[in-house]
């Protein structure tokens, strides 16, 4: 899409019959009367108009400042912004247009360019917007609530924090960035500044605001049963906050106890993301598990243990490691010792010896203790959720 500065003035200022007056192409006024009363070839107005041949499919209204036409002969609604309601802008070009406020209640959409139009507080309420393309669209305060916008192309490059998305039927799809990532547009231009290490007061309202976008895509993933996009938009969500609190700590924003608390919560963020993705995947502790369960292995034979039930008197350590047999039993001894120290079990077979055996072996039953909290709470949410 070519949006430079000189080629959106070009198309707006061919409305015109003389930019410098203002005065509107009298084909324009046509056009859009013939919209407003039914007529299926409206377009034939608009034959006089510059540049229409670059379109080689669907109607041009590229560039039309549809706010200011007031006071033209057409139909408006009470608050002054024309009435288009109803009207048929099938595969229309509405490229860099301002539609600002105006109403556009049960209009055909369908398949309509929209790339880079202004649509703040449009009423598209009962709308036909089935492959409409929004490449970098306006959208604050549009309602959308309800809305079927699996179709809808170029998502993931529209704003769309203050957009009453309720009930809104998406998909993590329509997302995917140039980059391979899933992001909306909101925070790829937090991250651009994140990326600057940068802590400006911009880069706390798009950070602010991806996570508004993703909570309420959350919401609207779990409601459709999309439940693996709902995980995705909640992980999402809880990075924004731990991106969010990160720059305020950065900042400065937090003085005394308070920022002890902050630097503690965001040390939190951090864990559980690496645990179990904010609760998301609790599958990955089972993985987290394991591993405590070798590493604490591998630490046993350090100072060493006893294996009391078999009747062994000496201890177990990589010291009495004089073979590849010896080296096998001592570190099969100390897996098992660990899983039943770990599930705290605790059969009484096995004993540490030494302060690094037992400082790690009570380490170890304490995680335990607190994978197996986390997988049950994690697991039942889920499950619960669904």
């Amino acid at each position: 899409m070519d949006d430079s500065p000189e080629k959106i003035e070009k198309l707006k200022g061919r409305w015109m019959l003389d930019p410098s007056s203002g005065i509107i192409r009298p084909a324009l006024i046509e056009a859009l009367r013939a919209l407003q009363d039914g007529e299926k070839d409206w377009e034939r107005h608009l034959e006089t108009v510059p540049y229409t041949d670059e379109i080689t499919t669907g109607r041009d209204l590229r560039g039309v400042d549809f706010s200011s036409l007031r006071g033209m002969g057409l139909r408006y609604m009470r608050d002054g912004f024309l009435d288009l309601r109803d009207v048929d802008f099938y595969r229309t070009h509405l490229e860099y247009s301002n539609l600002y406020r105006i109403h556009l209640e049960n209009a055909n959409l369908y398949s309509a360019f929209l790339d880079g139009a202004n649509l703040r507080n449009t009423h598209l309420r009962d709308a036909i917007i089935e492959f409409v393309s929004l490449e970098n669209a306006k959208l604050q305060r549009v309602d959308l609530r309800g809305f079927d916008l699996c179709t809808v192309k170029h998502l993931n490059s529209v704003d769309l924090s203050q957009v009453r998305l309720t009930d809104a039927i998406v998909d993590r799809e329509q997302f995917l960035q140039p980059n391979g990532k899933y992001m909306v547009h909101n925070e790829v231009k937090a991250m651009e500044e994140h990326a600057r290490n940068e802590s400006t007061p911009g880069i706390f309202t798009h950070f602010e605001q991806a996570h508004e976008v993703y909570l309420t895509l959350k919401n609207n993933f779990i409601n459709a049963g999309k439940y693996r996009n709902a995980s995705w938009a909640a992980c999402k969500e809880k990075r924004m906050e731990k991106l969010l609190l990160w720059h305020h700590l950065r900042q400065g924003s937090y003085k005394g106890w308070h920022g002890v608390q902050k630097r503690m919560e965001y040390v939190g963020y951090s864990v559980f993301n690496a645990l179990f993705m904010y609760g998301e995947n609790p599958w990955r502790l089972i993985w987290w598990a394991v591993a405590v369960m070798l590493a604490c292995a591998l630490f046993y034979p350090i100072s060493g243990f006893t294996l009391t039930a078999a009747g062994h008197t000496n201890v177990v350590s990589y010291g009495g490691f004089h073979s590849i047999g010896a080296a096998v039993d001592g570190l099969l001894a100390a897996l098992y010792f660990s899983v039943i120290t770990f599930t705290t079990v605790g059969y009484g077979d096995v004993l540490p010896v030494g302060f690094l055996s037992h400082f790690v072996a009570a380490a170890e039953a304490l995680s335990g203790l607190l994978f197996f909290g986390l997988f049950v709470f994690t697991l039942g949410r889920k499950v619960s959720a669904r």
